[in-house]
C-alpha cells in the first residue's frame, strides 16, 4: 500500500464452546513498529470487550510512514467468568504490511462501507450506498477494472457511474454505487479493489454489512 495511507481490516472472534461470560481485554502489539498499528471495535472504542451469542467484530488499521516491511503480533488476553482462561489464554495474530511510494492517491469518501443492518428475514432486501473516489495525487488515476474479494459467495457488488475504463483528474473525483444484499443473519465482510493502471496494488475499499430482521435505514429494492 502507499506509504501514509491508512489501511484497516477487520477481525472477528467468535465463541464456538460452551455457553460463557467471554471479555477479551485490552492487545498487546508486538514490535518495534507498533505505534504504526491500532486495534478497537467497529464503534472505534478500546477494550475490554464482551464476546456473547454474537461474534465480537475488531477493526485493525496500519499507517506506515516508511517505504519498507511492517510485522507485529497482535496479542488479545481472553477471560472467561472474570478468569484468564485456562484453555485459550490469548489470541495471537500476525500482522503484515508493506508500504511502497508512488504517487498515485486515490481516497474513498468512505472507508470502511458500512451498510449496517440489513434485512435478511423474512424478506431479503437489497441496500445502496453511494461513494465517492477521490484523487489527492500529482498524476491522472485511470482505473481499470472493480473486483469483489470475499472468502464467500459475495453479497457486495459496486459500479462506477461511468464506464470503464475512466479517468480522475488530480483534484477530481468520481462517484460509484456500492450495494449489499445479506445471506443471512451475521457479520459480512469484504473487499472492494479498486485497480488502476500503472499500480502493482489496487486501492481496497473495505464492505460491511449486517443481516437482521430489521427495517432497511437507507433505500432497498
Amino acid at each position: 500500500m502507499p506509504k501514509g495511507f491508512l489501511a484497516r481490516r477487520t477481525l472477528i472472534l467468535q465463541n464456538v464452546g460452551d455457553p460463557a461470560r467471554i471479555t477479551v481485554d485490552q492487545p498487546v502489539i508486538a514490535s518495534p513498529d507498533a505505534t504504526s498499528f491500532t486495534v478497537t471495535d467497529l464503534d472505534g472504542a478500546e477494550g475490554p470487550w464482551i464476546i456473547d451469542e454474537r461474534p465480537l467484530a475488531l477493526e485493525v488499521t496500519f499507517r506506515g510512514s516508511e517505504v519498507k516491511d511492517y510485522a507485529a503480533s497482535l496479542v488479545l488476553p481472553v477471560f472467561v467468568n472474570g478468569q484468564l482462561s485456562e484453555e485459550q489464554p490469548f489470541v495471537q495474530v500476525d500482522l503484515r504490511a508493506s508500504t511502497f511510494a508512488t504517487s498515485l492517491r486515490l481516497v474513498a469518501d468512505r472507508d470502511p462501507l458500512d451498510f449496517g443492518p440489513v434485512p435478511a428475514w423474512p424478506q431479503t432486501l437489497q441496500a445502496f450506498k453511494a461513494f465517492t473516489m477521490f484523487n489527492l495525487g500529482d498524476d491522472v488515476v485511470r482505473i481499470v477494472r472493480l473486483s469483489i474479494v470475499s472468502d464467500l459467495p459475495p453479497a457486495f457488488s459496486a459500479r462506477a457511474e461511468e464506464a470503464l475504463p475512466l479517468f480522475i483528474f488530480p483534484g477530481g473525483s468520481k462517484s460509484f454505487l456500492a450495494s449489499y444484499r445479506p445471506r443471512g443473519m451475521y457479520l459480512e465482510t469484504a473487499w472492494l479493489e479498486v485497480w488502476m493502471e500503472g499500480a502493482d496494488e489496487p486501492y481496497r475499499v473495505e464492505l460491511r454489512g449486517w443481516g437482521e430482521s430489521l427495517d432497511c435505514e437507507d433505500p432497498c429494492e
